[in-house]
């Protein structure tokens, strides 16, 4: 694979992973768009920076589909219940509550996925040995039906 299709297979992710934050977290309908700030911010989660910004540097280096997955994790696990019961002033406010569980939980998925890709690295690497057919070699035995009595 090359570069360029690389940062297209990125780019890729990125706008699942934007378009999720739309429709299933933020509940926007597709004439309504995240801001400015809510893209900067997905982008900063990626290097570990509270907003995408060239100038400082990265703290870490997430996949978007890692992100992703967290988004998917929080919300199966905890964020409809908590925005239930909370009141936000606006859409801002909302979303910055969101990302700040989200960046407390993606350590926990970016270990949960690392350790599945260990173990099917480990599973792919696994040998597997045919063992020889061996036929049943149990003969049934007599019985002397003069010591049956005794039992």
């Amino acid at each position: 694979m090359t570069e360029k299709e690389k940062k297209a297979a990125e780019e890729k992710v990125f706008r699942d992973l934007c378009d999720y934050v739309k429709t299933e977290i933020m509940g926007y309908d597709e004439n309504q768009s995240l801001s400015r700030d809510m893209i900067l911010r997905l982008r900063g989660l990626k290097t570990g920076q509270y907003m995408a910004n060239k100038n400082s540097p990265s703290m870490a280096h997430y996949p978007y589909k890692v992100i992703l997955l967290t988004f998917k994790y929080v919300k199966q696990h905890e964020l409809d219940n908590i925005l239930r019961s909370k009141n936000f002033n606006n859409d801002q406010h909302k979303f910055n509550y969101i990302l700040k569980i989200i960046d407390s939980n993606i350590n926990t998925v970016y270990n949960k996925v690392k350790k599945i890709k260990e173990e099917q690295h480990r599973a792919d690497n696994i040998e597997v040995v045919e063992l020889p057919n061996y036929t049943n070699q149990y003969v049934q035995q007599k019985v002397n039906k003069d010591l049956e009595k005794f039992w």
